[in-house]
């Protein structure tokens, strides 16, 4: 095997070595830039793929962790209110209505015998017989 490979190299290298010192320096940079650009093209820039990649899927998953977070936060503040506190707050409202209501129904009714009083002293609201 190894001797099959020399003897495929052989006529490249007589080739190289029959060049001039300033055409071998041009060959041998051509081939550093050829395996240069054949390790970034194999191996970098696969990695450098998979790399941005990754830090995509983080930038996602911290914005998802943000969110949920925010989320969280929300949902322990809206825990802590009372669940009633509309309808107490409505019932104050309503309260506070019905008395001035009932304020002007006293107002307006003046002298007027409610039922409750018709029955406790009866005569006194009787009219004399003719």
């Amino acid at each position: 095997m190894k001797e099959r490979i020399e003897q495929q190299l052989a006529p490249l290298i007589k080739n190289i070595e029959a060049r001039s010192q300033s055409e071998k320096i041009i060959v041998m940079a051509l081939l550093a830039v050829g395996l240069v650009l054949a390790y970034l093209s194999i191996f970098y820039d696969p990695l450098s793929a998979r790399v941005d990649q990754a830090r995509r899927q983080i930038s996602s998953t911290e914005a998802q962790i943000a969110n949920q977070q925010v989320n969280y936060l929300e949902m322990m503040a809206a825990s802590q209110e009372d669940p009633n506190k509309f309808a107490n707050d409505r019932l104050v409202v309503i309260s506070r209505e019905q008395r001035v209501l009932d304020q002007e129904i006293a107002n307006l009714a003046g002298d007027l015998v409610t039922p409750n009083q018709l029955t406790q002293q009866p005569s006194r609201f009787l009219l004399p017989a003719p």
